[in-house]
């Protein structure tokens, strides 16, 4: 069953995770886990109909292209840290710059990091987490009251 879904999805799907993450190397990656992944739900998949099975490779795809995107901006999050350790004043601001990041909730900071530091607009960011701009311009205003909330409190 898997190599039917395989023969008849995987063009469509990679064309869709290309896409996603705009890297030829990342969607294939993408794309080989979905199929391993169906394949360890096989027996899930068996009863869902054609649009179903359709349905669950692409939802599949895209919460792997959310964990794709999480880790490396926790990935960035270190590097940046570690980068800015070496650089007295710069290093200091990166740092405070950081902990004032991470008292954000997790969904916040990244928020936050994609749109100020990667320069994603709230649309983009919208179409990319599947949720209206407006709530993305929400999450990113609670955020930055957060943020204010800790700079005031702040010794």
């Amino acid at each position: 069953m898997v190599e039917a879904l395989y023969t008849l999805h995987r063009e469509p799907l990679r064309r869709y995770c290309a896409a996603l993450c705009k890297s030829d190397a990342t969607a294939e990656d993408l794309l080989q886990e979905v199929f391993v992944r169906a394949l360890c739900h096989e027996d899930a998949l068996a009863p869902l109909d054609e649009k179903q099975r359709r349905a669950w490779l692409y939802k599949t795809a895209r919460n792997l292209f959310f964990d794709h995107v999480r880790h490396s901006a926790m990935a960035r999050d270190k590097q940046a840290m570690l980068a800015g350790a070496g650089r007295e004043e710069t290093g200091l601001e990166t740092l405070e710059a950081g902990l004032l990041l991470a008292c954000l909730p997790y969904d916040l900071r990244v928020l936050m990091q994609q749109r100020y530091l990667e320069g994603y607009r709230a649309t983009e960011l919208a179409e990319l987490y599947g949720l209206p701009p407006s709530t993305i311009r929400g999450k990113l205003r609670q955020a930055r009251l957060l943020l204010q909330q800790a700079l005031r409190e702040k010794p």
